[in-house]
């Protein structure tokens, strides 16, 4: 699956992150699905609006978040009543790196898009999106493609810089294209 965004709402939410920084900021990403490729053989999810919602987490909100369940009704809610579709969460990783931590893999659900802003000292330092793998009898992440609306692809060679300056993914997590 590949996700689309359009600037202004990577902006969005990068700014929550810097917002919420040194605590992670976290909030929905809502939007519809639409088949995509030549042959009509590929999934896009189409992002146009975010909820953002408070952290819900009680200790360790710099490196943790909760949502809390009442706020995902209501999103679920929201989406029913608006057309619209929960299509993934996204949170902010104060001053480590926009890739998923072993507890975001540990919490996190098949099907949905993850999108991490790695926010450095107060200042997005890139945003990326991962989704679970399916079907390998591992729980691993693997990078997600996102896509700009009206072309292009959000800086794509960011995400390694981003790594690199903190340290390698954690196991579990591997960037797109790999095996």
């Amino acid at each position: 699956m590949t996700l689309e965004l359009d600037e202004d709402l990577i902006g969005q939410i990068e700014r929550n992150g810097e917002a919420a920084y040194p605590e992670e900021g976290v909030g929905a990403l809502l939007g519809s699905l639409c088949e995509d490729g030549p042959d009509h053989d590929r999934t896009l999810a189409v992002a146009t609006k975010i909820e953002i919602i408070p952290n819900a987490q009680q200790q360790h909100r710099e490196r943790r978040y909760l949502v809390d369940p009442r706020d995902i009704l209501r999103i679920e809610r929201y989406a029913d009543a608006t057309g619209l579709r929960v299509l993934g969460w996204f949170h902010s990783h104060p001053d480590h790196p926009a890739a998923p931590s072993q507890t975001d893999l540990q919490f996190a659900w098949p099907g949905w898009s993850y999108v991490i802003s790695s926010i450095a000292r107060g200042h997005a330092h890139g945003t990326t999106s991962w989704r679970l793998s399916e079907g390998t009898g591992l729980k691993t992440f693997r990078g997600e493609t996102i896509l700009l609306r009206g072309g292009g692809i959000y800086a794509p060679a960011a995400t390694e810089a981003v790594a690199a300056i903190f340290q390698a993914p954690p196991s579990g997590v591997q960037p797109e294209g790999t095996p």
